[in-house]
């Protein structure tokens, strides 16, 4: 985790990369050797597969990305 990251109640996976200023919120789950880019926002209740690239915001909750 890099700097000015915000986690909170949220599961996440090994050999995981989340970027400056990125928040994932309550409930989230990020699977293993998953790549979060700097100044993202992850909402509530998001499941990430292992081995995904997420570029850019996730603003629905409960969202799934397999």
């Amino acid at each position: 985790m890099c700097d000015g990251v915000y986690v909170s109640g949220s599961i996440i996976g090994s050999n995981t990369y989340i970027g400056k200023w990125t928040r994932v919120e309550d409930g989230s789950v990020i699977g293993d050797g998953v790549y979060i880019k700097d100044s993202v926002f992850i909402a509530k209740n998001t499941k990430i597969g292992p081995y995904r690239e997420i570029m850019e915001s996730i603003y629905k909750e409960g969202e799934i990305i397999l």
